[in-house]
């Protein structure tokens, strides 16, 4: 199922990243995929959709970058924690096996609720939030019982505080009177 799930992330990257005039230096875009780093193809789909992107996060060509995500290629330790920190995500997690939210454990439970509840936070504003039928997509594949990639759950969670976050601070008054 993960092999699979990675296997369609990247066909749909190679076909995007062609169509979308940037090219992709690697494979033909049915050519099977091997990487050492799932979650990277994961946040792919998520926090940085463009190849050439994910290249200069790591400071090497977008050749290298495709040869990382579908040909066994491996990043330095610079590399990595390069993309660790421009992606905001802990380097442990671009090295693990790909980090997936079962709905079917009690954490799966509880992030498809954390996703639901934050989804009741926002809806009163979610005509403002340009992704929300994205993040609905999310938490309806959850709710009916199917995985998703971390990647995608912790995309849906980071944009709802944000707009949550920012909707609370433009209702915030500085404090306008002394203590002492």
């Amino acid at each position: 199922m993960k092999d699979t799930m990675l296997q369609d992330l990247i066909e749909w990257h190679r076909y995007w990243n062609i169509k979308g005039g940037y090219g992709w230096p690697g494979k033909s875009i049915h050519a099977p995929i091997k990487t050492y780093y799932p979650n990277l193809v994961a946040e792919l789909d998520y926090s940085v959709p463009w190849l050439y992107i994910m290249a200069e996060y790591a400071d090497v060509s977008p050749e290298i970058m495709a040869a990382v995500l579908e040909d066994n290629e491996e990043l330095s330790l610079m590399e990595l924690w390069r993309l660790s920190q421009r992606m905001n995500v802990p380097y442990g997690y671009l090295t693990a096996p790909l980090q997936i939210v079962d709905p079917k454990t009690n954490k799966g439970k509880f992030r498809r609720w954390q996703l639901s509840d934050l989804m009741e936070q926002a809806k009163e504003f979610k005509q403002e939030i340009r992704v929300w039928w994205e993040i609905e997509k999310i938490r309806d594949a959850l709710q009916d019982g199917s995985i998703v990639t971390y990647a995608a759950y912790h995309w849906a969670v980071m944009k709802l505080q944000e707009e949550i976050f920012r909707k609370e601070w433009a209702q915030h008054k500085p404090r306008s009177y002394r203590l002492a």
